[in-house]
């Protein structure tokens, strides 16, 4: 039996941030489109993200993936 977490789609938005992270930020809209997510969930997750520390938002309209935000994305990476 395989012990597999499956990734909820705000887990996949991190993931495909970090995956494409750069100094100055990065736009979510289209790393959200690339994991199947619109713009309005896109914009929501987003908030909820910084909320919870994971992202900061730029005042470009750009995000950047804090420290919190990469040691999760490097326990999902370990756990998928």
């Amino acid at each position: 039996m395989s012990s597999r977490k499956a990734l909820t789609k705000d887990e996949k938005l991190l993931l495909a941030l970090e995956s494409s992270d750069i100094d100055e930020g990065v736009n979510p809209v289209p790393a959200a489109a690339s994991v199947g997510i619109s713009e309005k969930t896109c914009k929501t997750m987003i908030n909820q993200l910084a909320q919870v520390n994971f992202v900061k938002k730029l005042s470009s309209g750009n995000v950047r993936i804090t420290q919190n935000g990469k040691n999760l994305c490097n326990q999902l990476k370990n756990m998928v």
